[in-house]
């Protein structure tokens, strides 16, 4: 059976392939002194830390280095340390001009310090309700718009799905499998059935496992999912008032897989035509492509899309 510092070294090597990129490793803990000896063929060009003190110092034949070294000779900065430090050590450095990742593959979130004075907490639902009225094609944004995801950010779904899962360690860094299959699938806007084939192309799980982890991942999906009433109310009243009303998504669920969610927050009745999502329309809402779908019913006419 391997050791955690076994799985932690073979974790590190599949989150990041070895593509001759200069790596600067920030931490000088218990991490990173046993991740070390299994990334030698690694291009490692130094070591930080908070401790200044320690700059000049060569641990397992790296050396310690300033952030301004790591600047001028590093490609990447990856945040090996203890999961619960990553945003800690990520706002400490936050302000380096290279890319930064945590050891798991995520980059860090930025955090606006303006957050608050954002506008956005100036609007309200009479405002909203009037803007509504002024135009005739309403769209919604689905997930964080019409419903909310019990979780803090999208992808600690797969977190959950590797937690509820697991046995005997089997699936322990599913979400690190998944979120590289995602980024790795060459197809524009691939559904779930696709990312899945590449988790079995790339051997992570075998054709039946991968339709038990799909199964698994849309259940949870519909566990963790409330509606937003206040804004399922608004979209009801759109349609009661005769609006063309359109649900725009970027996803990776088909309509067949959506469809268990609409029933859950009560949109089971939804016009099916009228769900625009990226995967069954190969466009998305990032690149503004998606937004084609709209036909000659809906020339000449204004249209107002609520959500991102």
């Amino acid at each position: 059976m391997k050791s955690k510092y076994d799985i932690e070294i073979e974790l590190f090597r599949n989150t990041f392939q070895n593509n001759g990129q200069k790596i600067a490793i920030y931490g000088l803990g218990r991490r990173t002194s046993t991740l070390l000896p299994g990334i030698t063929d690694y291009n490692i060009v130094g070591l930080l830390d908070r401790d200044e003190s320690n700059i000049g110092k060569i641990i397992s034949n790296i050396p310690v280095i300033s952030l301004k070294e790591a600047e001028e000779k590093a490609d990447i900065i990856i945040i090996n340390s203890d999961p619960t430090n990553f945003q800690v050590i990520y706002n400490r450095i936050k302000a380096c001009r290279l890319p930064i990742y945590y050891a798991n593959g995520e980059k860090p979130h930025k955090i606006d310090a303006e957050y608050e004075k954002n506008p956005y907490w100036s609007q309200s639902e009479e405002e909203l309700r009037r803007q509504i009225e002024q135009h005739e094609i309403i769209s919604f944004d689905f997930f964080d718009t019409l419903v909310m995801r019990k979780v803090v950010d999208p992808t600690d779904v797969f977190k959950y799905i590797g937690y509820r899962v697991s046995v005997n360690d089997k699936y322990r860094y599913f979400a690190v499998a998944r979120q590289k299959a995602s980024a790795n699938c060459k197809l524009v806007e691939p559904n779930l059935k696709e990312i899945y084939a590449l988790l079995v192309e790339d051997g992570y799980c075998s054709a039946i496992e991968a339709e038990y982890l799909m199964t698994k991942e849309l259940d949870i999906e519909a566990e963790l999912c409330v509606p937003r009433h206040s804004m399922l109310a608004i979209l009801k009243d759109c349609l009661a008032d005769g609006k063309k009303v359109f649900i725009v998504s970027d996803t990776y669920l088909r309509k067949k897989d959506f469809k268990i969610l609409m029933d859950k927050i009560g949109l089971g009745s939804f016009p099916e035509q009228q769900l625009i999502l990226s995967t069954e329309e190969r466009k998305s809402k990032m690149n503004g492509d998606i937004w084609s779908f709209k036909g000659d019913e809906c020339k000449g006419k204004t249209h107002l899309h609520i959500g991102d």
